[in-house]
């Protein structure tokens, strides 16, 4: 610093002995260097932190964005002082995604295990970083059953001996179930997902059960999604209907055996009648027969036109998705009978259903949806089934004009079976064959045209064209194609002044392994 240098006064011109010249203002600078630093208001630091973590930070609409160059930008903001730290950790833990099992040993996965938990529990400001815990997503990856290979099994044998000798000596606590204590008494969480993969494929653990029974008994928890668990206990699904903050819930590739679905309808009908408070419901790839017997349907086959009675009643239900089974019939009467029992509150309904040559056109009760605003038809198919499973919405339109309905989206996944290399793509011979005007496009007009969709104002069709790219050759993201004009395919719908008609393409590119 300069008073520890020796003092020597600059010698510089001055037209005024009474002003200060530039060696006096020196000898007064190190002084300033001793005042209090600078420091901004903790309103002013909340601002600029969460205007830094709007930016930074994913939506729940674009979550599977890459963001992080620009979480790298708000992890800069929490080294600029205490009070920007405290801050931006509140946003960097605001969504936490936890993965177990995916190509670690035992010992790995304890060791990352423990470390979290240490940062967790670490107090700041007299509370740790688990009250900033809002969106939690916890991913189980299933051990391949197949024999690993030779040198597989001297890495994993070399990798957890001493995990297992430590183990035996009562060394080494289990890391992973401290982790999900610690992550359960978390008092401000809103979402939980939980993913077992691969789907199907292994029953559910029930070490785990009293961690996900904690987690969905949750008293703020407002939206649950589980994705891939088999037989998963009745008891945690009863608390979920019967939760009374659960707003949205997500059942995908669930799968029950038939004697645990007498289970849970046995433990619903103790507690009967149930009213669930739940606003909207996904059960993408369930088995509904199963699912309706849980939630108290009894015995519904043989097939009747009478309407099943069912234990749980959804007076708040406003969302459904489901899917439309298209080969099985005895799902397809389940699906049926299930949209009859909410019909009186559904306002948004999303149809998914794969088309395949063994498909068959399957008629829902659309007509019964009097409050039905929104449409939505989530289809995959192969580039020759791509018409006919087009064709098979009309089907699931409704036919009556009493019906609201506003809008209408259809999202079309096209696998155009195709090798690509360096991300060139099939769209133009795909457009001038597949969007050409004939019968086909015909129907769908008249169809979308007609009298009983007299209040329809939209009708958006996404095209999401898949094509493939050799292994090792750089993978391109999705690019959006040149839009398709609707007055040549919708003659009659574009024609309507009020109606908003768009077809929209984009190529999507995945890698493919050949074998030789």
């Amino acid at each position: 610093m300069l008073r520890d240098r020796p003092h020597v006064r600059p010698q510089l011109p001055s037209m005024n002995k009474d002003e200060p010249h530039f060696g006096q203002t020196l000898m007064a600078a190190p002084q300033s260097n001793h005042s209090a630093p600078l420091e901004l208001p903790q309103e002013i630091v909340h601002i600029i932190v969460n205007e830094v973590a709007a930016i930074s930070l994913p939506s729940d609409s674009d979550a599977a964005t890459d963001h992080s160059m620009d979480i790298g930008t708000l992890k800069v903001c929490s080294l600029i002082s205490k009070a920007f730290y405290y801050e931006t950790r509140i946003h960097l833990f605001n969504r936490v995604d936890l993965h177990f099992g995916q190509g670690d040993s035992t010992f790995s996965t304890q060791k990352r295990a423990a470390k979290f938990v240490k940062i967790l529990t670490r107090n700041l400001c007299g509370a740790n970083l688990v009250s900033t815990i809002r969106f939690l997503t916890i991913t189980i990856h299933v051990p391949n059953p197949d024999p690993p290979t030779l040198m597989g099994k001297v890495r994993l044998r070399l990798e957890g001996k001493p995990h297992q000798i430590m183990s035996r000596a009562g060394l080494v606590k289990d890391n992973v179930m401290k982790l999900l204590e610690v992550m359960a008494c978390s008092k401000t969480l809103d979402s939980f997902n939980l993913h077992q993969k691969p789907v199907g494929r292994h029953a559910w653990d029930s070490k785990y059960n009293p961690f996900i029974a904690r987690i969905c008994s949750n008293p703020l928890l407002k939206s649950l999604t589980l994705n891939g668990i088999t037989d998963l206990p009745f008891s945690i699904l009863l608390n979920i209907f019967t939760s009374d903050s659960l707003r949205e819930v997500t059942f995908s590739n669930m799968y029950w055996l038939r004697q645990n679905a007498n289970e849970l309808r046995n433990l619903i009908i103790a507690k009967s009648p149930i009213i669930s408070k739940i606003e909207k419901l996904d059960l993408s790839n369930t088995p509904y027969m199963y699912f309706l017997h849980a939630l108290g349907a009894g015995d519904i086959f043989p097939p009747s036109q009478n309407p099943v009675e069912l234990i749980v009643s959804f007076p708040r239900l406003r969302e459904l998705v489901v899917c439309v089974p298209t080969r099985i019939e005895e799902e397809r009467h389940c699906v049926q009978k299930f949209i009859s029992h909410t019909a009186s509150t559904i306002e948004y309904l999303e149809f998914q259903y794969e088309w395949t040559q063994r498909s068959s056109t399957v008629y829902m009760p659309v007509n019964q949806l009097e409050r039905l605003r929104d449409l939505k038809f989530t289809i995959s198919a192969s580039l020759f089934e791509t018409e006919a499973s087009q064709l098979a919405m009309i089907q699931l339109l409704p036919s009556e004009s009493s019906i609201p309905l506003t809008s209408i989206t259809v999202e079309i996944e096209v696998n155009l079976m195709q090798f690509r290399p360096h991300a060139s793509t099939y769209y133009e011979e795909f457009a001038r064959v597949f969007f050409a005007p004939g019968s086909s496009w015909e129907v769908l007009d008249a169809a979308f045209a007609r009298q009983s969709l007299e209040n329809l104002k939209k009708v958006v069709f996404e095209y999401n064209l898949v094509h493939f790219q050799v292994q090792g050759t750089t993978v391109s993201l999705p690019q959006k194609e040149a839009p398709i004009d609707p007055h040549i395919l919708f003659p009659r719908l574009s024609s309507n002044p009020s109606m908003d008609v768009q077809i929209n393409v984009t190529s999507t590119f995945l890698p493919v392994i050949i074998m030789i």
